[in-house]
């Protein structure tokens, strides 16, 4: 049934007002009609049906001129902009907002049981959120049982505490320890360093002395000591004198130190205690951003069909955990992944020699909803992609019948793809990145050839050009822009696998070999970035996929090994997602139970395998594991890998 005129536009009401609206201040007074606050609030509507007991004022003349009584309602509102601020929505159905009233329009509009102004009004809050004011905002919602604006801003104030301890006075002026002990607590806060925590505590402990050096004791509690680096603890930690002084946090502290090194200990330990306090001062927080692999298979060979299973990596807890995130238009692999926000593109791939795609997805990490997109102009297995902007770039690859030099564009605000100029060589199974807004895109294979060759595609003038040759040819190699080089690892050639990398400067316009070479010589990895670290993920050996991760650490310049996935993979592909929304839904959820895991692995009672990544970068027995693992993964692979791959080689 259709709205009454009435209620579809308020505007078209030209009856005169039967209603007098005035606040706290009596010379402020506003003519109203009562239908129309009864469509805005059940307050009104219960306030009119029932006796009010209104006051009587002469507002108007009637339409002979005679003066006209009519009832007057007094609020509890005391500045005249927020009742002007109802009525407005009230007739017009939206508000001129300000933050210098915002709370006092809110706290009326609860007051009064005006749901739509609430929600309006809190909307607004969430646009103005910034670590110098999300504090307080995030204290009024909690107070007004704004619950969407309480959660948004315990979130922003979560992954945002390092900005905001050292640069919002509200911060300081918080008088409440409930407040701290809620955000040192949970395992959301998100830090790119314990020691940061602590930093903050001191920081809010020495504003008031006086008053909070009481509460030191049960906030240190809750803070993860034993996610510090050994040398902070040591010498900022159990030697600033708050701690010195508090036997209790001190002696805590020590255990924390005592049981990690136990932990990470090469020799069996005879026993270990760990107490709930252990426990919590030991369990990683969740992380802020996560890797996401999808699609690849367990061999290259046709009758292999690729996974579906989409992996999640939890890179705090150091596990993966396989999601619900699966296509349900079916796998693919050797296709590409894009990732703009929160959108997750899938583009391209193959399903078998004869089964090119070049249908595209998109997937919705907050709603979790796939949805088909433009499809590209050309089918494509083995290409590559880079992101510039709101634009993605697919390039070169196998199109069915043979390798391509083309490349497309997709605007991902019209849905559309566009040709750009073509490379200057066709390619498959080459490798991409961005730098300084420039793609760079090296390696592959073409007319049975193995390619050093690389070139550089300028957005701006639409022109490729020639880089220097790398100083190996390299066919589906890891490619990733790290540290404003070029790094491109691993890939085959026609002598076998390759376990070595090398990284091209754009600004010396030259290449140079990495300092270490892997750990297994392998081809068809994901690559990605995260931190400080590159991550080669799995990958092809010349025998199958691989579940094995290897982790690059510019600072040791050394490869390590990082927790395997849960399926081989060779052709998948992988994307780091920012700020990932409903983390807890793809991280590892057992987090209290990963220090007991690490006592039963120490212990040798944990039959299962939890590979984990290591951190004593400087441990010598280390390297020699390592060296005995590039022996064990030392396996040549076949020269005719792309018969095997189903690829037609013209």
């Amino acid at each position: 049934m259709p709205l009454p005129p009435i209620l579809r536009d308020r505007n078209l009401i030209h009856a005169p007002p039967d209603l007098i609206l005035t606040g706290r201040n009596p010379e402020a007074k506003y003519p109203a009609h009562r239908i129309i606050l009864m469509c805005i609030s059940p307050y009104f509507q219960k306030l009119f049906q029932y006796s009010c007991n209104p006051e009587k004022e002469t507002i108007i003349l009637d339409e002979n001129g005679l003066p006209k009584t009519l009832d007057c309602i007094r609020l509890d509102i005391d500045k005249p902009m927020t009742l002007t601020s109802i009525l407005q929505y009230a007739y017009y159905g939206y508000v001129h907002l300000d933050f210098d009233f915002i709370q006092d329009l809110i706290v009326a509009a609860d007051m009064y049981n005006i749901y739509g102004l609430i929600k309006e009004s809190t909307f607004f809050l969430k646009s103005c959120l910034n670590p110098t004011n999300c504090i307080g905002i995030h204290l009024f919602a909690s107070s007004y049982n704004c619950f969407d604006l309480e959660k948004f801003s315990r979130t922003f104030i979560l992954g945002n505490f390092e900005t905001i301890y050292r640069e919002s006075d509200e911060f300081l002026d918080l008088t409440s320890k409930s407040s701290l002990l809620e955000i040192y607590k949970t395992h959301f806060l998100y830090v790119s360093d314990e020691l940061s925590v602590w930093n903050s505590l001191i920081k809010w402990i020495d504003f008031d002395v006086s008053q909070r050096i009481d509460h030191f004791e049960e906030l240190a509690g809750y803070l993860r000591f034993g996610l510090m680096e050994e040398y902070s603890l040591i010498y900022h930690v159990l030697s600033h004198p708050y701690v010195t002084n508090n036997t209790k946090i001190k002696t805590m502290i020590q255990e924390v130190l005592s049981t990690r090194r136990v932990l990470e200990s090469c020799e069996k330990p005879a026993a270990i205690f760990l107490s709930e306090t252990i426990k919590r001062q030991l369990a990683p927080r969740y992380p802020k951003d996560m890797i996401f692999v999808f699609g690849g298979r367990a061999l290259d060979v046709e009758f292999v069909s690729p996974e579906s299973v989409v992996e999640a990596y939890d890179h705090r807890a150091e596990r993966w955990r396989q999601v619900n995130l699966e296509d349900p238009s079916g796998p693919r692999d050797h296709h590409q992944i894009c990732v703009i926000g929160r959108q997750l593109f899938i583009l391209g791939g193959h399903h078998g020699p004869f089964n090119v795609f070049n249908s595209c997805r998109k997937l919705d990490l907050t709603t979790r909803k796939w949805n088909e997109i433009s499809p590209m102009r050309e089918k494509r297995a083995f290409h590559t992609s880079a992101i510039i902007g709101n634009h993605i770039y697919v390039i070169g690859g196998y199109n069915g019948a043979r390798r391509t030099d083309s490349v497309e564009r997709y605007d991902i605000i019209q849905n559309q793809w566009t040709s750009c100029a073509p490379m200057n060589e066709r390619r498959s199974g080459a490798g991409a990145a961005v730098l300084n807004g420039k793609i760079y895109v090296v390696g592959g294979f073409r007319d049975q050839n193995y390619l050093n060759t690389g070139e550089v595609y300028d957005p701006v003038t639409n022109q490729w050009s020639t880089i220097p040759s790398m100083t190996k040819p390299r066919s589906s190699p890891a490619v990733v822009a790290f540290n404003d080089k070029l790094h491109v690892i691993g890939g085959l050639t026609s002598n076998g696998l390759l376990s070595s990398g090398e990284k091209y400067d754009p600004i010396e316009n030259k290449w140079e070999k990495m300092e270490n070479e892997m750990l297994e010589k392998k081809c068809c990895s994901a690559a990605v970035v995260l931190d400080d670290k590159i991550l080669i993920i799995g990958g092809w050996d010349g025998v199958g996929g691989l579940r094995t991760v290897e982790l690059w650490c510019d600072r040791t310049k050394r490869w390590l090994l990082g927790t395997k996935l849960i399926r081989r993979r060779t052709g998948c592909a992988a994307c780091v997602v920012q700020d990932v929304p409903n983390v807890e839904n793809f991280a590892w959820s057992a987090r209290d139970n990963i220090v007991q895991e690490r006592v039963l692995n120490a212990l040798g009672l944990n039959s299962l395998e939890t590979t984990e990544f290591t951190h004593n970068d400087g441990d010598e027995q280390l390297n020699d594991f390592n060296q005995l693992q590039r022996a064990n993964f030392s396996r040549a692979a076949p020269n005719d890998f792309d018969d095997i791959m189903d690829i037609d080689p013209n």
